[in-house]
C-alpha cells in the first residue's frame, strides 16, 4: 500500500492534536458548546479510516490487474480464455467492477478473510455515506487489520 505509512504518520499527528483540543474544550470551553468536544476527533478518525481503506482498495485494484494479466498468459488454454473474457469486459478500468467482486477474484468467498474484508467494506461505506461519521473508530486497529489482509493478498505468510 503505497502511501500507508504516510497516512498512518499523519493520522497519529492530527489525532494527538485533536485529542488535546477536545480535552481543552472539555476543561476550559464555554458552557453549552455547539458540538461535543470529541466530535472533531471522531470526524478526523472517520476521514483517516476512509483514506486508509482507499490505500487498501488501490492495492486490490493492482492485484486484480496482475491476476487478469497472469491469467491471460496462462499455459492452460481454458484459463487463458476465462481471463481473456474478464479482461475484455473490464479492460477500461478494473474499478468498474464492484469492489467485493474484485476481492472475490483474490479470495474465496467462503474464506474468513473475505468475510472480514466484506465487514470492513460495509463499515467503510457507512462512514463514507455519513451514517457513522461521529462514531468512535479505532484507525490504528483498522490499519493493522488491513495491513495483515494486504500482506496475505500479496502472498506473505
Amino acid at each position: 500500500m503505497k502511501f500507508a505509512a504516510l497516512v498512518k504518520q499523519t493520522y497519529e499527528e492530527t489525532h494527538d492534536h485533536l485529542e488535546q483540543v477536545a480535552l481543552d474544550d472539555m476543561l476550559f470551553g464555554p458552557p453549552g458548546m455547539s458540538h461535543r468536544p470529541y466530535d472533531r476527533v471522531n470526524a478526523n478518525n472517520a476521514a483517516y479510516a476512509i483514506l486508509y481503506f482507499a490505500q487498501f482498495e488501490a492495492l486490490v485494484n493492482e492485484l486484480v490487474e496482475r491476476a487478469i494479466q497472469g491469467g491471460k498468459t496462462s499455459g492452460d488454454a481454458a484459463i487463458r480464455r476465462v481471463w481473456g473474457v474478464m479482461d475484455d469486459r473490464n479492460r477500461q478500468t478494473v474499478t468498474n467492477m464492484p469492489f467485493l467482486d474484485r476481492v472475490a477474484l483474490l479470495l474465496d468467498k467462503g474464506d474468513a478473510l473475505y468475510g472480514k474484508v466484506k465487514e470492513l467494506y460495509q463499515r467503510r461505506n457507512a462512514i463514507a455515506h455519513g451514517s457513522r461519521l461521529l462514531e468512535e473508530i479505532d484507525v490504528t486497529e483498522l490499519a493493522v487489520t488491513l495491513d495483515g489482509i494486504a500482506a496475505r493478498l500479496q502472498g506473505a505468510p
